[in-house]
Formats: C-alpha cells, structure tokens, sequence
C-alpha cells in the first residue's frame, strides 16, 4: 500500500506542476479533497482551487519543474520533500513577469483513500532572492545596463518588507537569503502588494 500511494503522490506532482496536465486534479484528487494550504490566498482548497494553482504557476512559470527529494510513506499518508524551479515568464498575483528564476523547497503531506489523493497540508520556502526577484529594473541613463531600483524598505507590523514595487511577503533569514514567511505554501509564492 505504501508504494501504491508513494507512487500517486509523485505521478500527481509530475503531472500538474512538472508538466502542466491539469487533469491530472481529476485523476489523483478525491471528489471530497481537502487542501488545508492552499497556494492561493483566498482559495477555498478543494480541487478547483488546485486546478487553479496549477494553471497559475504554468502561466507564470512554463518552465516550472517539481523535484521530489524524498518519499516517505506510512499507513494512509506520504510525506514529500521538494524543491521546485522556474523562470517567472508571465504575471503571478499581480506581479508582472522578471525574467527570474524562483526556486522553492518545500515540504507536503498527503493523505490517501483508494488510490486517490484526500487531504494535503503543505509548507514551502523561496530560496535565493525571494524579496529581489520581484523588484523593477530601469536602465541606467549612463550605460544603457539594467540596474535593480533602490528604495528604503521598511518593515511592517507583521515584519515584511515594504516599500518599492509589489513583491514577495519575505523577511531575512539567519543566511543572508530571504525566506516566505506566511501563508506557507506547496509550490506557491505568497504575494503582497503595498498599500
């Protein structure tokens, strides 16, 4: 049973966000699923709502690519360990396409009935310049290059980065990369605009 599930697991991953096959929701994802995580904010985490997530990571990221690291399976659940990559090529959540690439690590939990897939939790994390992937570019009048814009963040109550151009909610982390902060996401980037 174990290697049964392990293996819809990857197959459902491989098939929507590796490959961009949004029947794939139909496939592996239970008529009653659950997503207790949505990658959408806002999303009412049923299998629609991942239906969307997959076609809104494809538009954004065509290139995208999920990595599974690890499968660990037990009884009715399989943990997976994932880093997924991708050029961001087209608008996600209101930020226009950078030409950057986004890595995320993450990690999800699923749990199983008859071969389909019935709940999922799930938590991720941007590696590299989560908090610079999003900022506009200019061209210097000087040289014709394409410098980042420079603003003075500051902090919100919450402690994201504001100021500047709509990017990633991120905060520093203890490397000098920066990290998602909320609401975790599978393969996801939370976004916020200024206000």
């Amino acid at each position: 049973m174990s290697a049964q599930n392990k293996k819809v697991v990857e197959d459902f991953i491989q098939a929507l966000f590796t490959r961009g096959e949004l029947e794939a929701v139909d496939e592996y994802l239970a008529p009653e699923f659950v997503d207790h995580n949505p990658t959408i904010p806002g999303q009412t985490g049923d299998r629609e709502s991942m239906r969307s997530a997959g076609a809104l990571f494809r538009a954004a990221f065509p290139d995208w690519r999920s990595t599974v690291e690890d499968l660990i399976a037990a009884d009715d659940m399989v943990v997976e360990r994932f880093t997924a990559r991708g050029t961001h090529q087209g608008e996600l959540m209101h930020i226009p396409a950078t030409g950057r690439a986004v890595a995320l690590s993450g990690i999800n939990i699923f749990r199983l009935r008859d071969g389909k897939i019935v709940e999922r939790w799930g938590s991720s994390t941007s590696s590299g310049s989560c908090s610079n992937w999003a900022r506009p570019r200019r061209l210097s009048p000087a040289s014709g290059s394409s410098r980042r814009l420079r603003s003075s963040p500051s902090r919100s109550p919450q402690g994201a980065v504001t100021g500047g151009a709509a990017r990633p909610r991120c905060v520093p982390s203890s490397s000098s990369r920066a990290s998602l902060t909320a609401p975790p996401t599978p393969v996801g980037v939370a976004m916020e605009r200024p206000a």
